[in-house]
């Protein structure tokens, strides 16, 4: 069984290279399946789209592992101010 996690949030530009190295991070993990990209969205959209804001999908086949969230959850929570 696979599970997906999609991730909302704004990166700044001096976040870019972090997020990066967290993606080729978990990708060594494991964690082979990841897209990403800038989310738009039409004017009548019920959630307003933020400037720089993306959207980050990923899909393992664990339902939790440890070397997964640890670097997750630092890097988000770095990047929380931005939400």
């Amino acid at each position: 069984m696979a599970f997906s996690e999609i991730i909302r949030f704004i990166l700044s530009p001096h976040r870019k290279s972090e997020f990066l190295k967290l993606r080729e991070y978990l990708s060594h993990q494991g964690i082979k399946e990841q897209y990403f990209g800038h989310l738009f969205a039409p004017p009548t959209a019920a959630l307003p789209v933020e400037k720089d804001e993306l959207c980050w999908v990923i899909r393992r086949f664990s339902l939790w592992s440890i070397v997964y969230t640890l670097p997750m959850l630092k890097f988000l929570s770095r990047v929380a101010g931005t939400f």
